[in-house]
C-alpha cells in the first residue's frame, strides 16, 4: 500500500512576540489586554478581521478613559471662553450670534445665567419680552453689580450716567431712562469705536443673514451684535 505523503507542518507564529515587537517602546501595561486578546483568539486559518478585532476592542477600551478626559477638557476650555453668566449652558456660538443679531438683547456679563438661559430657550420674541418684563428688577440688579466692578478712571463718567439711567428705570421713568442709556451708548461708540462705528452699526448682512463678525472676538461680538 503506497504511503500517503503527510502535509507539511505549518509552524504557528508566536503572536505574542509579534504584537509585542509592534508595540515596542510603548507602555506594556497599556496594551497588555490587547496582546492577550489577540493571542487567546488566534487560531490557524482564522480571518484577519476576527484575529485582530479583540485587540482593537481592548485598545479602544484602554483609550476610553483618555478619550473621555480629553472631551471633558475640550468642553471645559470652550465653556471658559464664555463670560461668567453664560458658562455651563452648553451654548453654540452661531446660535448665540443669531440670537444677538435678531433679538437685539445683549448677553455679555448681564443678565445672570438663569435669565440668559430663559431668554435663549424662549420660543419666540414675545416670550422673551415677557421674560424681560417679569425679571426687570433682577436684570437691573445685575447691571448694577457689573457697574460696581467698573473702577477704571477711563469709565467714571459713563458709569455715573448709566447708574442714573438705571435709577430712572427703577423709579418708573422708562422713557428718560432709556434715552439716557442710549445717549451714553452713542457717546461711547463715538469716543472709543469711531474707526469701526459705521461697520458695527450699519447692520450689513451676509446672504445667509449673519452679521459679518469674522474679525470680532467673542467678547466683542457679544457686546456689539445687539447694536
Amino acid at each position: 500500500m503506497p504511503k500517503i505523503p503527510m502535509p507539511p507542518i505549518v509552524e504557528v507564529p508566536d503572536v505574542s512576540a509579534i504584537v509585542a515587537r509592534s508595540f515596542g517602546g510603548l507602555q506594556p501595561s497599556f496594551y497588555a489586554n490587547a496582546i492577550a486578546a489577540v493571542t487567546a483568539n488566534f487560531n490557524h486559518g482564522q480571518s484577519i478581521t476576527a484575529l485582530i478585532q479583540p485587540g482593537i476592542d481592548a485598545i479602544n477600551a484602554a483609550l476610553a478613559p483618555l478619550t473621555a478626559m480629553t472631551s471633558k477638557a475640550i468642553n471645559a476650555f470652550l465653556d471658559a471662553a464664555w463670560p461668567p453668566n453664560l458658562r455651563g449652558l452648553d451654548l453654540r456660538i452661531r446660535e448665540v450670534g443669531k440670537f444677538l443679531e435678531t433679538e437685539g438683547i445683549p448677553l455679555y456679563l448681564v443678565p445672570r445665567a438663569s435669565t440668559a438661559q430663559a431668554l435663549l430657550w424662549a420660543p419666540d420674541t414675545a416670550a422673551r419680552r415677557a421674560i424681560i418684563g417679569r425679571r426687570f428688577d433682577s436684570i437691573l440688579d445685575d447691571c448694577d453689580a457689573v457697574l460696581d466692578q467698573c473702577i477704571s478712571p477711563d469709565t467714571i463718567d459713563e458709569v455715573m450716567f448709566v447708574r442714573a439711567a438705571s435709577k430712572a428705570l427703577r423709579d418708573g421713568h422708562l422713557a428718560p431712562g432709556q434715552a439716557l442709556a442710549a445717549n451714553v451708548l452713542d457717546s461711547m461708540m463715538h469716543t472709543w469705536f469711531e474707526d469701526v462705528r459705521v461697520d458695527l452699526t450699519s447692520h450689513r448682512k451676509t446672504p445667509n443673514g449673519d452679521v459679518l463678525t469674522d474679525e470680532m472676538s467673542l467678547r466683542t461680538a457679544l457686546v456689539m451684535l445687539p447694536i
